[in-house]
């Protein structure tokens, strides 16, 4: 990991790592790690990341209000880097941090092509309602 991961994972606040199990606390440093990676020590998990990941990790809804570029995507996406098995079902890819993805918009419902793939897929899907850009929100359900 670079410094600047280990910095920040090293400064999490101690209220938020004392009350986590050894596995929760395992999946927080597995979601610095590969994030380090994928993008080359540029990017550390933000708190509030890291609490939406303990609540996705634990199958409870999550609602995040922040504002345009605070890191809202990331929050969702923290849990499927840590599943490569699963699949994103999104209004947006996520190629580039290396997680299979299919965008969603008004062509969606009528692509056959992207249905009989994503229907071949032997995956776990994730499906998310992302009206990021317009309100300012992310709710995963």
């Amino acid at each position: 990991m670079s410094l600047a991961a280990l910095d920040a994972l090293k400064n999490l606040p101690t209220e938020f790592i004392e009350p986590l199990h050894i596995s929760q606390r395992q999946n927080i440093v597995d979601s610095f790690a590969r994030l380090d990676f994928l993008t080359e020590g540029t990017k550390q998990p933000k708190l509030f990341q890291l609490k939406c990941l303990m609540s996705l990790l634990a199958s409870r809804h999550v609602v995040v209000r922040a504002a345009t570029g605070a890191g809202k995507t990331l929050a969702m996406i923290l849990p499927l880097l840590l599943s490569p098995n699963k699949i994103a079902i999104t209004v947006n890819e996520f190629v580039q941090y290396g997680i299979p993805s299919i965008a969603i918009n008004h062509d969606t419902p009528h692509d056959k092509t992207l249905w009989n793939v994503f229907a071949r897929q032997s995956t776990e899907a994730t499906v998310v309602n992302c009206p990021c850009q317009k309100f300012g929100w992310l709710m995963i359900v």
